[in-house]
This record gives C-alpha cells, sequence and structure tokens, in this order.
C-alpha cells in the first residue's frame, strides 16, 4: 500500500471519529433531555422526603386567579415537577394546607369577576390536589383543617342559629367522606356551658392527638374548645371577661395572651374617640398571659397608650416576646 492511499484511509477513519463523536454527544444530551422531561412531566402522588412545596398564586381581576404548585429540592432548591390549579381565591384569609401526599385548599366557582357579583350556582368547595396535579372535590364548603397524617378533615356546618350548626371531623380514608365526629353548637352550649358566640376553626396541635377551635362573638374571642381524637372527649376553656383582645395562643394551646384594653373599634373616629376617653380617665392596658388549664394569670407589662397591643409572639414553646411603645422587646420565660 503507497503512501497516499494510506493517508487518505487515516483521514476518513479520523473523519469518522469525529463523525461518530458529534452523533453520540447528541444521542446522550437527548436521552438526557428525555430523561429529565419525564421527570418534569410526572410525580409520584406524594412528595419524597427531600421535597418540598412552594404555592405561587397568579391573581387575575377580571378572570378567575390560578396558582402554581412547585415541587423542588429542599437542599438546592432545584424545580423538580410544577402544575397549575384554577379558580382559586387570592384573597381567602386561609389559602392553602401543604402535606405528605396532598395539597387542600378552597376553589370558587361561576363568580362574576368583571361585575363583582356570584352568578347563578355559585359554590366554593374544598379540593385535594395529589402531587401528580390530579385533582378531586371532596366538599362543598368554605373552610376547613386538615390534620398532619391526612387522616381527618374538619369543617364548620352551617351557621349560628341553624339547628344544624356544629363543627364536623370527617374521615379522609373513607370513599364518602363519612362523618368522624360532630359536635353540635347546641351541646357546646347547655352540656359543655360555652358562651354563645360563633364558631371558628382553629388548628390541629400536639402533633395531631387534638383539634383546636374559638367561640368568638364580633372581634372578641370568648372561649376555646378542644376535641380529643379518638376518644373524642371535647373540652371548653372560657376566656377571663376582662380580656377584650387576645392576641394569641401558645404551641400546645396551654397559654394565652391578651388586653384588657378597649379591643378593636372598627370605625376610626369612634376609635379616637374612645382612646381619648381613656387617656382623660387615666385608663391603663395591661398584657397578660393566662393558662387555660389552671386558669393562673400574670401581668407582664402596663401602659398608659389605649391603642397599643404589644405585639406578643411566641418565639418557643417557654418563651413569649412582647414589645413596649417606645420600641422595647421583651421576653418572658415560663418557669417549668
Amino acid at each position: 500500500m503507497n503512501s497516499t492511499k494510506l493517508k487518505f484511509k487515516i483521514k476518513w477513519l479520523y473523519v469518522f471519529i469525529v463523525v461518530l463523536i458529534i452523533v453520540l454527544g447528541f444521542v446522550g444530551y437527548y436521552l438526557y433531555s428525555l430523561k429529565n422531561q419525564t421527570k418534569e412531566q410526572n410525580h409520584n402522588l406524594c412528595l419524597a422526603d427531600d421535597e418540598q412545596v412552594e404555592y405561587q398564586i397568579e391573581e387575575k381581576k377580571d378572570s378567575p386567579s390560578s396558582a402554581i404548585v412547585y415541587i423542588k429540592e429542599k437542599d438546592s432548591n432545584k424545580q423538580i415537577f410544577k402544575f397549575q390549579i384554577e379558580n382559586i381565591i387570592p384573597n381567602h384569609y386561609y389559602p392553602y394546607e401543604a402535606h405528605k401526599c396532598g395539597i387542600y385548599l378552597v376553589r370558587e366557582f361561576n363568580y362574576d369577576y368583571i361585575k363583582g357579583k356570584t352568578l347563578p350556582d355559585f359554590r366554593m368547595e374544598v379540593w385535594r390536589y395529589t402531587y401528580n396535579g390530579v385533582g378531586e372535590k371532596l366538599v362543598e364548603e368554605s373552610d376547613f383543617r386538615v390534620d398532619s397524617t391526612e387522616t381527618y378533615l374538619v369543617l364548620e356546618q352551617s351557621y349560628l342559629g341553624q339547628p344544624d350548626y356544629a363543627i364536623v371531623i370527617k374521615s379522609l380514608k373513607s370513599s364518602n367522606l363519612k362523618d368522624t365526629f360532630v359536635l353540635k353548637y347546641d351541646d357546646l352550649i347547655n352540656k359543655y356551658s360555652a358562651p354563645q358566640g360563633n364558631l371558628s376553626l382553629g388548628r390541629w396541635r400536639d402533633n395531631g392527638r387534638y383539634f383546636w377551635g374559638n367561640i368568638f362573638m364580633g372581634a372578641e374571642t370568648l372561649a376555646f374548645f378542644r376535641i380529643e381524637v379518638g376518644s373524642w372527649i371535647t373540652e371548653v376553656f372560657v376566656v377571663p371577661k376582662e380580656a377584650s383582645t387576645v392576641e394569641n395562643i401558645s404551641e400546645n394551646g396551654e397559654y394565652i395572651t391578651y388586653n384588657n384594653g378597649p379591643g378593636w373599634i372598627a370605625i376610626d373616629e369612634d376609635a379616637q374617640r374612645i382612646y381619648e376617653e381613656w387617656r382623660k380617665e387615666g385608663k391603663k392596658v395591661s398584657l397578660f398571659i393566662y393558662n387555660l388549664f389552671t386558669k393562673e394569670k400574670v401581668k407582664l407589662a402596663t401602659t398608659d397608650n389605649p391603642e397599643w397591643n404589644f405585639n406578643s409572639q411566641w418565639i418557643s414553646d417557654t418563651e413569649l416576646q412582647y414589645e413596649m411603645p417606645d420600641g422595647e422587646k421583651r421576653i418572658y420565660k415560663i418557669e417549668e
């Protein structure tokens, strides 16, 4: 074989190798993209331990709003999957709950967003979406709570003045959302000596052992109620009469903080008039911490400013932070 033919074969072998490398590169990129695309288009029903959820509202004025649910890696914040939910309520006071195997929220239907009024068959519904983006209607209601194990769904049934007014705990594990426990309003008043008022859903506490709610009238909290899962034992804890404003409740529900000021006043002109009367009469506002179980209370601070609410907040299970009118932040620690 002469040198010319040898050089020719080497040249074409080189070209072949280069083309093969390019082709293999494209094939590898395609397979990598296909794998990622498949992962992006599908997700399991539940979250993995290293995944988290982000909920982003896309509010619209003249049409139904929507929300995007992002599933991301906890460490890298890398997006793994996303899906969209239509007909959400952007200004709902309790927008959603995200749990291990589902995100729960209220959706609304048949509302005229241009004219700002309801249409025939207007309704609000509680929905559950698993993390593959598939949703299902649970019940026609406007408020809810779900326990951490996604076993129970809590609803407020009917309204004050109706004979069926109640707190209803349903089983999410049953095919037809069977009622597991019903706390009737009449029983709260007659059996548990609760003060009369509207019922409000609170939250699950102690890792789902108890469900807490409250009873209120206007802006004033009158009492709390607690339901134990399984036994369904119900207890009512009445708030002191001097508590015009209940600021918050501790993580386990044992303590509340409240002040004895003039309370929330809806009309600004009335509020300023009442504040001035308090100042003229030399009335003071005090912040208290109160044990709902033992009924013991401790006065934490006092101010001459009738408009002040102390901005108390729990920074741990046993530490409460509150603020004085001059900006000083204080911490009260519960001694165990």
